[in-house]
């Protein structure tokens, strides 16, 4: 008797809590769009929408799928519109008045793997909309009146990567269409880059410059992207190129690739500049035990580096001893020529390199 009525309770907490979670739905679901747990429908045309629906945040990270047909009301996708649906993974925008989306309409749905943005009134895109979509997803842009522009080549050459290729069609500055395949619009070239050095191996407290250099029609603009970077660093821009100095190399920046990139209305490219610095470890001495000196700097095999190496001078001490505070125990180890450390006379002795350890 206690365990049915204990059902029978649980049963109507139930039924409460589904039916609170429908009711919260329906009050904040615009009337011509139905919402569930996971999909937002609007396909009635009266009264409409202006924007996507609005939720209480929960609400809205929990959405997996829009679908939007029908609104003569929708004309575009700004930088809001779909900021907190973070989950999205399906968007259909379909026979609306949608003229234009924002560079950043879909900057925080990062797993988004269907767009179909079919039979709207899109004349123009943004490559900088789509820039993190993946090129093998779906996105449908057929139905829509796109220009033969420079702006919109980017969609071309995504054509082109596309396993099953979309019969887009664009209109000229006559009137004539004709097929995005052909679309060769003048003064319209892809950027290129590239950076000198490419790899840069040199001892903590030294000195670099490196160059970056773009082509491309209209011209590039160039960046150089140093998140994180704890080097004292200076930039001087050109017009087709770009000077970084650094300055007193940080052992903090062993290892860190720095990235060049170019980027005009076609698209964006990029290239990267590597920094292996060599830098003396601290190796804490036993009182009155004279510091041998050593080197920490980075191998190489086929131009990729390798795990950072110790390196001991004149003997092969037992595996552990002489290491970096943060290397692991040796894999193998080399014999070779000691290279001093800074301040300390060349002499040829021998050294151990242990190799395979990992920061």
């Amino acid at each position: 008797m206690d365990s049915s009525a204990g059902e029978y309770g649980m049963a109507r907490l139930g039924l409460f809590l589904v039916l609170m979670g429908l009711w919260r739905f329906s009050d904040a679901c615009p009337a011509s769009c139905t919402c569930s747990i996971s999909r937002i429908v609007c396909i009635d045309s009266v009264p409409g929408i202006e924007d996507f629906p609005v939720l209480t945040l929960d609400d809205m990270e929990n959405i997996t799928e829009i679908y939007i047909a029908n609104q003569n009301r929708l004309f575009d996708i700004n930088d809001n519109s779909l900021r907190h649906y973070i989950n999205l993974r399906n968007l259909t925008v379909t026979k609306t008045r949608l003229t234009s989306i924002s560079s950043d309409a879909f900057f925080n749905n990062t797993r988004l793997q269907y767009v179909n943005l079919r039979d709207n009134n899109l004349s123009t895109l943004s490559w900088r909309t789509f820039q993190n979509f993946n090129i093998t997803f779906p996105l449908l842009l057929s139905g829509n009146p796109l220009d033969c522009v420079c702006e919109n080549l980017w969609i071309k050459l995504r054509l082109q990567e596309e396993s099953e290729g979309q019969e887009l069609r664009c209109m000229d500055d006559r009137g004539e269409t004709e097929a995005f395949v052909t679309l060769t619009p003048p003064d319209c070239v892809p950027p290129k880059v590239e950076v000198d050095p490419k790899i840069v191996t040199k001892m903590q407290g030294s000195n670099v410059k490196a160059v970056c250099r773009a082509s491309g029609s209209p011209l590039p603009e160039i960046l150089w992207n140093l998140d994180l970077l704890t080097t004292h660093h200076e930039i001087e821009p050109m017009e087709t190129e770009s000077s970084l100095t650094l300055s007193g190399l940080s052992p903090d920046d062993n290892g860190r690739v720095i990235i060049c990139s170019a980027e005009n209305m076609v698209g964006q490219t990029e290239a990267t500049l590597q920094l292996n610095i060599l830098f003396a470890p601290h190796h804490p001495a036993a009182a009155g035990a004279r510091a041998e000196p050593s080197l920490v700097h980075p191998l190489q095999r086929d131009g990729e580096p390798q795990a950072r190496a110790a390196v001991v001078p004149r003997e092969c001490a037992s595996p552990g001893a002489g290491l970096h505070p943060h290397h692991d125990p040796p894999v193998h180890r080399e014999r070779g020529p000691w290279l001093p450390a800074a301040g300390q006379p060349h002499a040829h002795s021998q050294w151990c390199v242990q190799t395979g350890g990992k920061e």
